[in-house]
């Protein structure tokens, strides 16, 4: 009896104590699991917050790039159409203008759904002005406005002193050159006169370049009167190169990008796509007075002139001459009477500054890139090149008179045995005179830029420079300095 009761009392108590052991584990579980909830939730919602801080930095991000793009639309109006009739008032409607918003024109930008973006240009001054733009994505709480102070609308003027100036080094054979020569390019050998190459006139090298920069090789050089070179005390100077450091070359300033005119005025016998005049074995009707588009040049054994007055002729890709005249000439013959046929190859009466050519290389997705002007065989080019970005070729016996400003500069003989390279003469009429007054060597100078909606200021010492990308209007953005801030590339 004793043994069954102390059996009965054992298994009680090992019940007992399983029955506690299970309220323990289950009250464990309980806890485990309330504990990884509260963990999953707090990860879910931080997962959620940092999301939605990512969606809002893109957004911010988004309306930055909108209301820049907004900025860049104004100064692009300051460039091509200046809003002349502002003036300076307190009110706004007298001051500012206020263009639709962006959308409207598929010319200008292309918008998707929840994004809005306008600007205005406001005239603080004689060519000052003020541009905001502004950008919203998705709601107003994403809506960032650019400004700009203190902008002036400046037009540089860039005037021909040179027969030839480069920004790059240029290679003379057998050239015959009438005035100066000058380079930029610091560069060893950045000026070379080789194989009998003649110039009467002076050579300009940055800041009075060392020897090394001039290369002089069975070729002869004298003064603009035509005399040979004497030191100060009357005798011949035997090292050319020591006259360089004489002879230091005027700054020329940065040279300007070429902009195309907008709206485009084809030039007579290119309005057809691809837009390239050319002719050979023939004499088109002379260009008339006025600016002209076209995108080359190819001209053979033919003949193309000016008439009634200065042509300034934009050429977007090559121009290639051969054998054949293409000049400005005077508005009026000696009488009095209007030119309007092409009399200057049998006169000789042609007037580089009626004929302005500013070309600027042809920079195609899918081909060469067509940056070349080259002037070759029995002719005359009598005109003002501009050609920062272009190369000129004169070659087998060409000549040019005028002047030319390009990024390289060769003179060679082609290949033809006993021939001389070419000949450019400088015509002293350009001496001294701009190369265009036009607006569309404007550029827009911004001493102060800033941002509200996102609490940040940045200055731009640098100049602004607005590109379109097209000559039917659009633009491609700004290309500047900051200094701090965004940086070239914007927030």
């Amino acid at each position: 009896m004793h043994r069954r009761t102390l059996r009965r009392r054992s298994v009680l108590r090992r019940a007992r104590t399983n029955s506690q052991r299970g309220v323990v584990f289950l009250f464990t579980s309980y806890l485990v699991s309330f504990t990884l909830l509260v963990l999953v939730t707090a990860l879910f919602v931080r997962s959620t917050n940092e999301l939605r801080m990512a969606e809002r930095t893109i957004q911010n991000q988004q309306a930055f790039w909108l209301a820049e793009a907004s900025l860049d639309r104004g100064l692009y109006e300051i460039l091509y159409s200046e809003p002349t009739q502002l003036i300076v008032s307190d009110k706004e409607d007298e001051a500012c203008t206020q263009p639709p918003a962006f959308g409207a024109d598929p010319r200008v930008l292309s918008l998707s759904a929840n994004q809005t973006t306008s600007y205005k240009v406001c005239r603080m001054g004689t060519n000052s002005y003020e541009v905001n733009g502004d950008g919203t994505k998705l709601g107003t709480t994403q809506r960032t406005e650019l400004l700009t102070g203190e902008m002036q609308r400046v037009t540089p003027e860039i005037k021909f002193a040179h027969t030839i100036y480069t920004a790059n080094p240029m290679v003379l054979r057998g050239g015959v050159i009438d005035g100066s020569l000058a380079t930029s390019a610091e560069d060893k050998d950045a000026l070379q006169l080789l194989d009998h190459s003649a110039l009467k006139g002076n050579i300009f090298l940055p800041s009075g370049r060392d020897a090394e920069a001039l290369k002089l090789s069975d070729s002869m050089w004298v003064d603009p009167d035509g005399r040979a070179w004497v030191d100060p005390a009357g005798n011949p100077v035997t090292n050319m190169a020591t006259l360089i450091q004489e002879l230091k070359m005027e700054p020329m300033g940065d040279l300007i990008p070429i902009r195309v005119p907008n709206p485009i005025n084809w030039l007579q016998g290119a309005e057809a796509s691809p837009h390239i005049l050319s002719y050979t074995n023939f004499s088109p009707p002379c260009i008339q007075a006025g600016t002209w588009y076209v995108k080359g040049i190819n001209l053979t054994n033919s003949e193309l002139c000016t008439y009634g007055g200065p042509v300034e002729l934009y050429v977007k890709g090559d121009i290639t001459v051969t054998n054949s005249w293409l000049y400005g000439q005077p508005a009026k013959d000696a009488l009095g009477h209007p030119i309007t046929q092409g009399v200057g190859r049998l006169t000789g009466q042609v007037t580089p500054e009626n004929l302005r050519i500013f070309a600027l290389p042809d920079k195609p997705k899918d081909g060469p890139v067509r940056d070349t002007i080259t002037l070759e065989g029995n002719g005359t080019t009598a005109a003002a090149i501009y050609a920062p970005d272009m190369r000129v070729i004169i070659r087998n016996g060409y000549t040019l008179k005028g002047a030319v400003i390009s990024k390289t500069a060769t003179i060679d003989r082609g290949g033809a045995a006993g021939l001389f390279g070419g000949m450019a003469l400088y015509d002293p009429a350009l001496n001294g005179k701009p190369i265009k007054h036009s607006p569309n060597m404007a550029r827009v100078d911004v001493k102060a830029w800033g941002m509200r909606g996102q609490g940040e200021t940045f200055q731009v010492k640098n100049w602004v420079e607005v590109l379109p990308t097209s000559p039917g209007g659009g633009f491609s953005g700004i290309s500047t300095g900051y200094n701090g801030g965004c940086g070239g590339g914007g927030c």
